[in-house]
């Protein structure tokens, strides 16, 4: 499972979870759910420094925190908004959201739209988003997809969850699909633990088969 992997591995396993999340290179995850926004990537790094030590890690827009490895960010800025409207007793929420940022290398400025919704049923809750990304010099659509999530209540604290993403990136010449089936369990209404298999097609960069476990506190 992932956490065992961190223990024993933890540069690999922090690289292909970083790539999930970097701007500049591949997806990350919206509030909802969707995954956009990618750049092509960079080049590698030179293997080592000049006496044949370990070369230092690749600048890119979000580093982990440390002496050897400052954080960076090549954000310019970034400004969003977000729109949310319950209806039926809160039981169906209609959501759109709408993203500008700019990149500092490459100079790069884009536009992020989605909208996304949420309906609870007695038997089920279910969720989607769809969210595009355009490059507001041309305006012409680079990134696009969306997903859609079922929760089905096994019992008073177990779930079964699953998931299914598509989506077109700027990195990946082929449609990336995910598929994700697992189960949640609350070990209190705020504290959960997820056992999860994740398999796909063309999705080995952005979010490979396998299995995952996360521990979650919400607040």
């Amino acid at each position: 499972m992932r956490f065992e992997e961190a223990a024993t591995q933890p540069s690999q396993t922090f690289e292909a979870q970083y790539r999930w999340v970097n701007p500049r290179r591949d997806s990350s995850r919206l509030a909802g759910g969707g995954r956009v926004g990618s750049a092509p990537p960079e080049k590698p790094p030179p293997r080592g420094g000049p006496s044949g030590s370990p070369a230092a890690p690749p600048r890119l827009p979000f580093t982990p925190a440390g002496a050897a490895s400052p954080p960076q960010n090549d954000l310019n800025h970034a400004a969003g908004a977000r729109l949310l409207y319950h209806l039926f007793d809160d039981r169906v929420s209609l959501g759109a959201s709408l993203l500008d940022f700019e990149f500092r290398e490459p100079e790069q400025q884009y536009r992020l739209i989605g909208v996304d919704f949420g309906w609870s049923t007695r038997y089920a809750d279910l969720s989607g988003e769809a969210v595009y990304r355009t490059r507001r010099n041309t305006g012409s659509v680079d990134e696009r997809g969306g997903f859609v999530q079922a929760v089905i209540p096994l019992r008073p604290r177990l779930s079964l969850v699953g998931r299914y993403e598509r989506y077109k990136t700027a990195v990946i010449a082929q449609t990336t699909t995910i598929n994700t089936l697992g189960v949640n369990y609350r070990l209190r209404p705020t504290v959960s633990f997820k056992v999860e298999y994740r398999y796909g097609s063309h999705n080995a960069l952005v979010a490979p088969d396998g299995w995952l476990a996360s521990f979650a506190v919400l607040f």
